[in-house]
């Protein structure tokens, strides 16, 4: 999933390009989200503005943190749930800043960041230990935990606003982005499933089924964890019976 949306998220940069060099704006006029679009009836502006961006870092910054942190985060729950995450933290980051410039015709905004600010939010509350080494101007090593370096960019992503309020970034939408990668993550931690998931499969499909029945029994976790990114990667049907045997028989221990 993380490498489908890397995908669109370029590709449609790329028709910004293309579009852009040949004097077209009503592409952008369509799909940046906006109060007055909205009040045309275009409600697709919603969705579709998370995958445009103002320029080639913009969109590149956006891209590095969904591939380093989208990865890890399907993994632990799997394809679906992470599409979901990631889109609802859109949606919930373009509401938020709609309902701020509703009475602002001539505003808009655009990019991913709302959606990757939920996938942050999400992924430091599911395992905010996880110890995560960046570098710093490409040199300098510096290790920090996952909720710290969370916390740090989504308050690196608030703070511009207050600084310079021009441009049509998605600010405020970061913040409304990571409030529901929050709350989808609490959902998760608390064992809720959401009500369009339907009944649950037989067999457990991501990794936070496991971590607490497996967290103190370290030969049981090397042997589930590949299983599990294998179900990440190719999904649970690609498993062989002893694979879907040995989940089971870890689902078992909690009964």
């Amino acid at each position: 999933m993380v490498r489908n949306l890397l995908i669109a998220n370029s590709v449609v940069f790329g028709m910004q390009i293309l579009f852009r060099l040949q004097g077209v704006e009503s592409f952008e006029r369509y799909f940046q989200l906006s109060s007055q679009g909205i009040r045309h009836g275009w409600i697709w502006q919603l969705a579709t503005y998370m995958f445009l961006h103002a320029g080639f870092f913009h969109l590149l910054f956006n891209l590095a943190i969904l591939y380093f942190f989208g990865i890890a985060l399907e993994s632990m729950v799997g394809s679906r749930r992470f599409f979901r995450i990631f889109i609802l933290g859109g949606l919930a980051g373009g509401a938020l800043w709609l309902a701020f410039n509703w009475s602002n015709s001539n505003a808009s905004v655009i990019g991913a960041s709302g959606a990757i600010c939920a996938v942050l939010a999400a992924f430091a509350m599911l395992d905010p230990d996880r110890m995560i080494t960046l570098l710093i101007f490409w040199v300098i090593p510096v290790t920090v935990r996952a909720r710290y370096l969370a916390c740090g960019l989504v308050l690196v992503s608030v703070l511009p606003p207050m600084i310079n309020a021009g441009g049509n970034i998605a600010y405020l939408a970061h913040l409304g982005g990571a409030a529901m990668g929050w709350a989808c993550a609490f959902a998760i931690r608390s064992g809720k499933r959401w009500p369009w998931e339907g009944t649950p499969d037989s067999s457990p499909t991501s990794r936070m089924d496991f971590i607490e029945i497996t967290k103190q029994d370290e030969s049981m976790q090397r042997r589930v964890d590949p299983i599990l990114d294998k179900i990440a990667e190719h999904g649970i049907q690609s498993l062989t019976q002893e694979e879907r045997r040995l989940l089971d028989s870890v689902k078992d221990r909690t009964n």
